[in-house]
C-alpha cells in the first residue's frame, strides 16, 4: 500500500515537472541578473534600448565581464524558439 502511494506521488511529480518545465526557460527578463553562469546569454527588456530593441547581455571570462548590445526584439524571440527546438544529445542534428 505504501509502495502504491509512493509510485503515485512520483508519477504526479514527474507530470507536474513536465508541464511546468517550459515556464523555466524564460529568456526575456525585466532586470539584469547580478549572477550569471559563464558564457550565458540573456535578453533584458529594461527600457535602456530604443523601442523595438532589447539588451543582449553575454557573460565573458568566468562571469566577471559582460558584453552588452542592443539587438532587435526578434532576435530574443528567435533564440527562445531555437532553444525549445534544440535536439537532445541522443538525436541527430
Amino acid at each position: 500500500m505504501q509502495g502504491e502511494v509512493f509510485v503515485r506521488v512520483l508519477i504526479t511529480g514527474c507530470v507536474f515537472l513536465a508541464v511546468t518545465q517550459p515556464s523555466f526557460a524564460q529568456i526575456l527578463l525585466k532586470t539584469e541578473p547580478l549572477l550569471l553562469d559563464p558564457n550565458a546569454v540573456v535578453f533584458v527588456d529594461n527600457g535602456s534600448c530604443s523601442p523595438g530593441k532589447v539588451l543582449k547581455v553575454t557573460v565573458i571570462a568566468r562571469g566577471l565581464h559582460r558584453k552588452k548590445a542592443c539587438v532587435p526584439a526578434k532576435e530574443a524571440h528567435t533564440s527562445a524558439s531555437s532553444l525549445e527546438r534544440a535536439p537532445s544529445s541522443g538525436e541527430k542534428k
